[in-house]
């Protein structure tokens, strides 16, 4: 897949996680015109306005941005994220980034089971 430009992350991010414009600003802390104005690329957000709004739906900008070839470890990690409803997509990213700030990768965790135990 090539690169996907800023505009439609944003849109794909918010219709995946089944969140309206209003939803995702109200999450995310800005305004549903400003989230419009970021999905028809009429602006672009800051690096950190993207990661709030990304994270808002359920999914991290790590993830998306990492190596191309994922392990299966984290290819079972990213399966079993996309089938959660949206507000255990945003507790779980919360969870995985506390780990991967602690430089933990999910190959390492080997499974969810260890998140719980972690915490």
């Amino acid at each position: 897949m090539g690169a996907m430009k800023v505009s439609e992350l944003v849109k794909r991010a918010r219709t995946q996680a089944g969140l309206s414009q209003r939803q995702l600003a109200e999450i995310a802390g800005t305004s549903q015109s400003q989230i419009a104005n970021y999905e028809l690329g009429k602006v672009s957000p800051t690096l950190d306005t993207l990661e709030r709004i990304v994270e808002a739906c359920g999914y991290t900008l790590r993830m998306r941005l990492g190596s191309k070839e994922l392990q299966d470890s984290d290819a079972n990690l990213v399966d079993k994220h996309l089938a959660m409803n949206p507000e255990a997509r945003v507790d779980f990213v919360k969870k995985m980034n506390r780990f991967y700030r602690a430089g933990l990768s999910a190959r390492q965790l080997g499974s969810t089971t260890h998140l719980k135990a972690a915490e």
